[in-house]
């Protein structure tokens, strides 16, 4: 790829008004990472031709994927000219979404597990209720013998966070976990769980190049257990947070 971007911008020096070459040097170059090239190959192009929007769309594509949005709505915006193909006016509009909610100081992430099973033994107790102990046999309740049970189960968490408009992208985050797993037959084996965490998170500057990213985050925490379908215990309190990048994708917190 690399020897096949050379020629291509051997060939483009030689024929400046060719647009074929110019846009297969663009692809290479994209997919060489180069997006930069990439970019300039294709605005090259609109100096002869203004009016490509399939090209101010891999522009837009190409700003988009190094973070400059700003720019990328600009192609994507000319992409939707009344002259574009359907297949591009969809995807510019698909692109131009991405931006608002990239650009948008609200986020919200989060994920739901949830799921049944059935248990020949759900209590985790033996199978007969006399039990032989160096007193003399026992004879046990009948809710300490095995029995079986269906319960269902479900867990989840979410992160919220509020970019407060800073040089350093400070942000509020409250983040929250919980589970949850109930049986239909032995209820007082039934668990419940949740935390909540709020708080600020500041963008500290790094001490080195090996470091990409550094915060910290003072937060108050609340959390909930419930047994039995009775409140186990609750507790509030505070923490405090630091997180670091290293190596570009190592997070250590």
């Amino acid at each position: 790829l690399i020897a096949e971007q050379d020629q291509l911008f051997q060939r483009m020096l030689r024929e400046p008004g060719n647009l074929d070459v110019a846009f297969a040097y663009a692809a290479v170059s994209a997919r060489l990472g180069d997006n930069e090239a990439a970019a300039t190959a294709l605005e090259r192009m609109l100096l002869f031709n203004p009016n490509l929007p399939r090209i101010d769309l891999e522009l837009g594509a190409l700003y988009f994927r190094m973070g400059s949005f700003d720019l990328a709505r600009d192609y994507f915006s000319k992409a939707l000219a009344p002259n574009a193909p359907p297949d591009v006016r969809t995807r510019a509009s698909g692109y131009l979404e991405q931006i608002a909610t990239q650009q948008s100081p609200s986020h919200f992430q989060g994920y739901l597990f949830f799921g049944a099973q059935y248990q020949t033994d759900a209590n985790v107790a033996p199978g007969s209720p006399l039990i032989h102990s160096p007193v003399g046999d026992v004879l046990l309740s009948s809710q300490f013998v095995k029995r079986p049970d269906t319960n269902i189960f479900g867990s989840g968490a979410f992160l919220y966070s509020y970019d407060l408009g800073t040089q350093n992208r400070d942000a509020i985050e409250v983040t929250g976990i919980g589970f949850m797993n109930h049986y239909f037959r032995t209820q007082r084996l039934d668990l419940g769980f949740a935390e909540v965490t709020a708080g600020p998170r500041f963008n500290l500057p790094t001490p080195d190049d090996r470091v990409s990213r550094l915060s910290v985050k003072p937060y108050a925490i609340l959390t909930e257990v419930g047994l039995g379908e009775a409140q186990y215990f609750k507790s509030l309190g505070t923490g405090l947070e630091s997180t670091a990048t290293v190596w570009d994708d190592l997070a250590i917190r």
